[in-house]
């Protein structure tokens, strides 16, 4: 009787069911990335908006007390310093929104390449008679890789112990 010859390898079939398989996991794989991508990036987005209104909520903060109550009380302008110590006035109490556009990327040479869109408010409450003012900075800002917008709030209340 004729033996068989052995074959070693693999048939065409086995090779595209490999192939499909193959791709299947490489899609799962890219998805998986480029998803953990995009939740990183908001996330840094995020803290980057808690850390502009932290920087404004600090600002509140250091106004003299007496000065906090009678805003607070009859509302006013406040002086707020943004990036580059540039300057911008914002009504307390108010219901609009005061918008800044933070700077995400530079290039080289110090340029602002790439900017988020920031809101805010600044609201002061009198907390007449325990002598303290809630300072709260409601914030949102928009997120342009899941085109959402988030807001958030900060809050603080401020004695008239003296610090």
């Amino acid at each position: 009787m004729l033996a068989k010859p052995k074959r070693s390898g693999l048939t065409l079939i086995e090779v595209v069911v490999s192939i499909a398989i193959l791709v299947l996991l490489f899609t799962g794989i890219v998805a998986a990335v480029l998803h953990l991508r995009r939740t990183a990036e908001s996330l840094v987005r995020e803290e980057i908006a808690t850390a502009v209104a932290g920087g404004f909520l600090e600002q509140v903060r250091a106004v003299d007390y007496p000065e906090l109550v009678a805003l607070a009380n009859a509302g006013g302008v406040l002086e707020l310093i943004i990036r580059n110590n540039a300057r911008i006035e914002v009504m307390v109490n108010d219901q609009n929104w005061m918008q800044v556009m933070v700077p995400l990327t530079t290039d080289p040479s110090g340029a602002v390449q790439n900017e988020m869109p920031f809101f805010f408010r600044i609201l002061l409450e009198d907390m007449n008679p325990m002598r303290s003012v809630a300072m709260r900075v409601p914030f949102r800002w928009d997120d342009v890789l899941t085109g959402n917008q988030l807001e958030r709030e900060l809050v603080l209340v401020r004695s008239a112990i003296p610090r």
